[in-house]
């Protein structure tokens, strides 16, 4: 009777510690069972929600909803939870794409079982930040596709048309095509058109695509600090601009290039095996534009997308292959979000009577002199934390608030002395500042940053939090 006690409750461990995820394909409603199973699973360490938009809009045209399951540290409050920088995983944008969906839900069931097995290596990975995942942005999409190749899998549509098996179901249930039905912030930047601060709620809001706009509204609520969305067809990272002024395939910077090629040879570093093949784009007779590149690529150079570009097959029908995949990505997938530690963190506080809101303008250091980069860090007052990625070097940062009474020809300027945000292999890491904007201020307050034995203070009315207490984090030293 012991023994038989002992294997039964053997046997419940087992069921409970079994993996939720099968590799395979999964509809719509699998997908959200796999989430909701693993939410349940794991409930002290994610939360589940779904998405909408500002015109009370919560469902797809056919009546789906985009789920987002969050991995972060519930035992901090809300203020604590605040201070964390907000990662994002995306996938299946086109829903004939379904490497990154796979990969996503096959993530979470990973995160969850660490969790379960080894909470103290779960928070070596998730410690520091908040990492939300949305395993499927065009459910719609992935429908349509999934009933061709469930005919072309079961023999049911044996004489098929190779263009209808590349594009069904790439759009959305509108036909449309999602990762173009965004606006263009590309062009409106390098037309001096605005500044690129964040996504804008345009005129044209209401005419997009629902899941644009919940996705719109999604970035407003949350400040996402990193970020990757997952495609299909090729096998190379993608880092904006993804198109250049007038729409041709040349050679497009951003501002940011530098911290972006960083970022884009990171994720290729952790996923070597993105270095092994490449299609070659049409009209290109030279491989060279790809292995010079190292995996990596400015989108406006290859193609107009954002996009780590997982697989040359978009819908790969054996379980197999996608277990491979998982294995080739599994690192670069976990441990990605750690270059995180290259950034600045700024806690602002600002009173909404006398400032509307501020920037923060950053220089880079080139030789004896400080070039801006034109990238300003937008900042209101319905957030007190902002996370700034940079690469590594030597910067100085200019903090402007606008007064509510003067408006634009009415700000302060704040002016800090150069620190440095080392490599990511250092011991030393983020930057820490806690600014506190009051009225009545002098326009022009110099803020000096001293070092002393790696304590960095801060002279004037602003001081700098130590927040030690978060794990991974530490002081960065001038």
């Amino acid at each position: 009777m012991i023994k038989f006690l002992n294997f039964i409750i053997l046997l419940l461990i087992n069921q409970f510690q079994a993996d939720v995820y099968k590799f395979g394909d999964h509809n719509y409603e699998s997908l959200v069972n796999v989430l909701l199973k693993i939410h349940s699973r794991c409930i002290n360490v994610s939360r589940v929600y779904t998405l909408d938009d500002y015109l009370g809009h919560n469902t797809t045209s056919q009546g789906r909803k985009l789920y987002v399951i969050e991995f972060f540290d519930k035992r901090l409050n809300d203020r604590d939870i605040k201070k964390l920088p907000n990662v994002k995983y995306v996938s299946n944008m086109h829903g004939n794409e379904i490497v990154g969906r796979e990969l996503c839900l096959k993530l979470m069931d990973e995160l969850c079982q660490v969790y379960i097995d080894e909470p103290t290596y779960f928070w070596k990975i998730i410690g520091g930040y908040r990492l939300h995942i949305m395993p499927s942005m065009n459910p719609d999409g992935y429908e349509i596709a999934y009933g061709l190749h469930y005919e072309i899998k079961t023999h049911t549509n044996i004489l098929r048309d190779k263009s209808d098996e590349w594009l069904r179901g790439r759009n959305n249930g509108n036909n449309k095509d999602l990762n173009r039905n965004f606006p263009n912030l590309t062009q409106l930047y390098l037309r001096n058109y605005i500044s690129l601060l964040c996504i804008p709620l345009d005129l044209k809001y209401s005419q997009r695509e629902i899941e644009t706009r919940m996705v719109m509204k999604w970035l407003h609520d949350y400040q996402f600090t990193l970020s990757l969305n997952f495609h299909g067809g090729d096998r190379v990272v993608n880092y904006p601009f993804d198109t250049s002024e007038f729409g041709t395939t040349t050679f497009s910077p951003t501002p940011d290039h530098k911290t972006f090629v960083r970022l884009a040879k990171q994720f290729v570093k952790l996923a070597p095996s993105m270095k092994e093949h490449h299609n070659i784009p049409k009209n290109q007779t030279v491989p060279s534009f790809y292995n010079n590149n190292e995996g990596i690529t400015n989108g406006a150079q290859c193609c107009f997308e954002l996009t780590v570009e997982l697989n040359e097959d978009k819908f790969p029908f054996s379980t197999h292959k996608l277990e491979k995949m998982w294995k080739a990505y599994k690192d670069a997938l976990l441990f990605f979000p750690r270059m995180l530690k290259e950034r600045i963190t700024v806690y602002l506080d600002m009173n909404p009577k006398y400032y509307l809101f501020a920037w923060m303008d950053i220089y880079i250091r080139i030789g004896n002199d400080y070039a801006l980069i034109e990238n300003p860090l937008k900042m209101d007052c319905r957030r007190h934390y902002y996370h700034r990625l940079l690469a590594p070097g030597i910067y100085r940062i200019k903090l402007n608030a606008i007064s509510s009474y003067g408006f634009y020809d009415d700000y302060n300027q704040y002016d800090f002395d150069s620190f440095v945000i080392s490599d990511i292999e250092s011991t030393v890491e983020t930057k820490y500042f806690h600014i506190c904007i009051q009225p009545n201020q002098s326009r022009e307050t110099i803020i000096m940053i001293s070092n002393d034995n790696s304590l960095v203070t801060v002279e004037s009315n602003f001081y700098e939090e130590n927040y030690t207490n978060i794990d991974d984090f530490n002081m960065v030293s001038v």
